[in-house]
């Protein structure tokens, strides 16, 4: 089957507003095509490497069951999701956007043809994002239930990793991590704050002052989603296409292992043990995450990290 023989039944656009002077189109992208066992848009699927789960973790700031992070091992493909908090707190049975938004993936990625490249992948997720904007009875209005994840994604038949927003790889020791621009101004602006809070009085009330200032700016800086041509230009999965030259494609080559990671952790090192005992030197050092560790949140009570934490070792 030649490429060209793919059918095209064209897009359909869901629009809503996201802010007043602001909009979010999601784009799911309808098409058919004639398939033979091993055939992908006219290419035979490639035999992708084995793997071998070496190690595998992962753990809800508050519990387990909220957790937004998740893990994803096929033959084909392994992933570390990370759901995107909803900063509207709006729920949909139960479960917060991120959430929802990382249950989505993994059901793509379980049903992902082998030999798909990462475009392929992000359309598939636009088109399960718009499925469940179509179908999901929302007590909100759909722009306060906002379905966003990052991720990093291993294909075994391209032998190469998708880094899609801020997840984390480390592979043959060196470490990969896009992370916004906006969060680490953000966060140095929080850090500022509690400064002065600290010289001042070191009151809750300040603490938790400092987070509330900069939300409105966190909420700003979407603006910069899967938008080129700024330093502030970040990748998210989103609903909407994400440019070519935002998504960072690492080629494995001639590894034989490699970490997937979300940002759960201040930094992912060799192994599970290191990259847990790292994160807490810092929770004790720096539990707010402001002086050692600069972030966008802290540890609140009631929470066992800043974050979702999610950690995926693999032999190739």
């Amino acid at each position: 089957m030649h490429k060209s023989s793919r059918l095209n039944l064209g897009y359909i656009l869901f629009i809503f507003n996201i802010q007043k002077s602001k909009t979010q189109t999601f784009i799911g992208e309808v098409q058919g095509f004639i398939a033979f066992p091993l055939l992908y848009y006219g290419h035979q699927v490639k035999k992708g490497k084995s793997m071998e789960v070496l190690e595998q973790f992962t753990k809800g700031k508050i519990s387990d069951a909220l957790s937004e992070d998740r893990i994803f091992v096929s033959n084909d493909f392994a992933a570390v999701i990370d759901g995107v908090s909803d900063k509207y707190k709006t729920t949909w049975q139960g479960h917060h956007g991120g959430w929802v938004a990382s249950s989505q993936i993994v059901d793509v990625l379980r049903d992902l043809n082998p030999n798909a490249t990462c475009q392929d992948f992000i359309h598939q997720v636009n088109k399960a994002f718009f499925r469940f904007y179509e179908n999901a009875d929302l007590t909100c209005p759909p722009e306060q239930f906002i379905l966003q994840a990052v991720a990093a994604v291993y294909s075994a038949a391209k032998n190469e990793i998708w880094l899609i927003g801020d997840a984390q790889v480390r592979m043959n020791g060196q470490n990969y991590h896009a992370r916004k621009k906006s969060d680490e101004v953000l966060a140095d602006c929080r850090s500022l704050l509690l400064h002065i809070n600290d010289i001042n009085d070191g009151s809750e009330a300040g603490y938790q002052a400092a987070r509330e200032a900069i939300v409105p700016l966190i909420l700003e800086a979407t603006c910069f989603a899967n938008k080129t041509g700024t330093r502030f230009s970040y990748a998210i999965l989103n609903g909407e296409e994400i440019p070519e030259d935002l998504v960072q494609i690492i080629p494995l080559d001639d590894a034989e292992e490699f970490i997937l990671a979300s940002d759960g952790y201040p930094e992912v090192l060799d192994n599970l043990a290191l990259t847990e005992e790292k994160l807490a030197d810092v929770l004790e050092q720096d539990p707010g995450c402001y002086k050692v560790f600069p972030e966008t949140k802290g540890l609140n009570p009631g929470q066992k990290s800043f974050d979702d934490r999610a950690y995926l070792r693999i032999r190739i």
